[in-house]
């Protein structure tokens, strides 16, 4: 893990050595890779969770 977000969300960067796997496909700038919602058992959504890529 490389950093925090700032703002207080809770965002995480991390770096991948590319040596070690696979760079993701990305075109000229950030992209989002995967999302998902997080649903409670009753059903409320406190959040999600996204996914970018920058650079592979």
């Amino acid at each position: 893990m490389r950093t925090r977000c700032t703002c207080g969300c809770g965002t995480a960067c991390f770096e991948l050595d590319t040596s070690e796997v696979e760079p993701a496909p990305t075109g000229p700038s950030t992209v989002v890779a995967a999302e998902a919602r997080l649903v409670a058992e009753a059903g409320e959504c406190p959040g999600e969770v996204l996914v970018f890529t920058q650079g592979g």
